[in-house]
């Protein structure tokens, strides 16, 4: 019997190219991109280079687009947000 998944609100399949895209990333420049160092500096320029991707897309500017590590960073700003309105 074929299974179907109805639960994409709690996770949802991840696209094969882009866990391709993630798996070459992480082998290649898997740098915290805030460090100086030359690995870091790498991250980095693929970091705003998705940055400029997202903007366009979006038709935001780069300055829009926030990269967070964690649901409870993203919810804290969010939150952040609302009150200094």
């Amino acid at each position: 019997m074929k299974q179907i998944y109805l639960d994409n609100a709690a996770s949802t399949p991840i696209d094969p190219k882009v866990l391709t895209t993630i798996c070459e990333q992480e082998k290649n420049n898997f740098g915290n991109s805030s460090s100086l160092h030359s690995f870091g500096s790498a991250a980095n320029q693929v970091l705003e280079k998705s940055r400029k991707i997202i903007a366009n897309f979006l038709n935001a500017d780069t300055n829009e687009i926030i990269f967070t590590a964690s649901a409870t960073e993203s919810n804290n700003l969010v939150l952040k947000g609302v009150c200094e309105e």
